[in-house]
Formats: C-alpha cells, structure tokens, sequence
C-alpha cells in the first residue's frame, strides 16, 4: 500500500484548522475576561481569573501540539514518499 501524500496534507491541514481554533476560542475567552474585569468587581474575581488563564493557556498549549503534529505528518509522510520511491527503482533495476 502507497502513502497517499494528498491525503496525509489534507489530514495536516485540517489539524492547523483545529490549532487556529482553538488560537481563536482563547483569544475571544480573552477578550471576554478584559470585558469582566472592566464591569466587575469582586473577591470572586481573583480565582475566575486565574481559571480563565490556566484555560486560554492550555488552549493556545495544545494548538501548538496541533501544529507539531500537523509538521509531523507532512514530514513523515514525504518520508516515506522517498522510501518507496527507492524501493520502486530498487525492484525496477533488479
């Protein structure tokens, strides 16, 4: 069975699309924090803040991942393009 460098790219692409996401999730989870912290005052605000960045930090944490492995996919895949690609002259030549 042959790599199928298509749809190893599609599968990369769709993984960044997650990644960008999830990039936009945290930033708009952002945004609505600055809006609560401009009209509310609170002892309560404190411990919701600090839920709202370990949140947006493990967003953006595993959009990185995302894109990690989306670059792996890609890497891997053409990889073993090349490798198949010897053995076919290999066995062509023999």
């Amino acid at each position: 069975m042959r790599i199928n460098l298509s749809q190893a790219n599609n599968r990369a692409r769709q993984l960044r699309e997650q990644a960008a996401a999830l990039r936009s999730t945290q930033s708009t989870l952002a945004s609505h924090q600055r809006n609560l912290n401009a009209h509310w005052r609170g002892e309560e605000m404190a411990p919701t803040n600090g839920a709202i960045e370990q949140s947006g930090r493990s967003l953006t944490a595993v959009a990185i991942e995302l894109d990690s492995i989306s670059s792996d996919i890609i890497r891997v895949a053409e990889a073993i393009k090349r490798e198949e690609e010897v053995v076919a002259r290999a066995a062509s030549e023999s």
